[in-house]
């Protein structure tokens, strides 16, 4: 061990040993130990001008409980089945996953839907391509508009 490595140690066995804040009650039941949770070591090159210090921080305060009656629960998107949809949806959905090169799946979310076209999107744009043509592109995102619109309607009906 380096010098200042026995000096942060003494410093440490310093705060560790202090007496509690409040002395416990006299009872039966023995006192836990007072240890401290919040100690930080600054480590700075030691001199003897500048000798290493130890600075103490208060600890974290946890994150608050978020207030039930106040905030909204995260609300987990339902799944969607095929069968639930009409034919034009579900042929629109097929058109989607087929022009994005995936299976179509029989329970997906309007999530996964969204993330498939953005996956495909940043691949297909022009942008990325340096194409002038960008027919894929603008076919897979009509294929997705066609797709979300006909969920939607289709769902609205049952």
């Amino acid at each position: 061990m380096g010098h200042n490595q026995h000096e942060f140690a003494r410093i440490l066995e310093e705060l560790v040993s202090q007496d509690p804040p409040h002395s416990a009650p006299d009872t039966e039941e023995k006192p836990k130990p007072w240890t401290p949770n919040w100690i930080f070591i600054k480590a700075q090159p030691s001199t003897p001008v500048n000798p290493p210090v130890a600075v103490v921080y208060p600890a974290a305060k946890k994150p608050p409980r978020p207030n039930i009656k106040t905030e909204k629960p995260a609300r987990q998107e339902p799944y969607i089945a095929l069968d639930q949809l009409g034919k034009e949806a579900i042929e629109a959905l097929r058109a989607f996953f087929t022009m994005a090169g995936e299976p179509c799946p029989a329970l997906f979310r309007r999530s996964e839907l969204r993330r498939l076209y953005h996956r495909k999107a940043k691949t297909l744009h022009p942008d990325v391509t340096g194409k002038a043509d960008d027919g894929k592109f603008r076919k897979l995102a009509e294929q997705y508009g066609r797709a979300q619109r006909t969920i939607k309607m289709s769902l609205a009906k049952k």
